[in-house]
């Protein structure tokens, strides 16, 4: 996933990162997932959309999950919200 952006621009500057959460139809938090912290270098001066990636090998997906989050976050602070990516369970 690509950079944080504000205005139509790329800014990191007051994130440690990113949080993925497992969500329902309702964007209701079901299980956090994991962290993936700022990439500092090289700088990320457009949007980059393969920047940041998490693997889900072994990531056990909570019932009701419908969506993956992922939302900034610094320190214990996050953003309400955030980009949702949709799930298929193929299983």
């Amino acid at each position: 996933f690509g950079p944080n952006q504000k205005d139509g621009f790329v800014d990191e500057s007051i994130l440690w990162g990113y949080r993925l959460s497992f969500i329902d139809d309702c964007g209701a938090e079901l299980a956090e997932i994991g962290k993936v912290a700022k990439r500092d270098y090289p700088p990320a001066i457009c949007c980059d959309p393969e920047r940041y990636s998490f693997g889900l090998e072994g990531v056990p997906m909570p019932a009701g999950a419908t969506a993956i989050q992922i939302a900034p976050y610094k320190g214990n602070w996050r953003l309400l919200g955030g980009v949702n990516v949709s799930l298929v369970d193929f299983y």
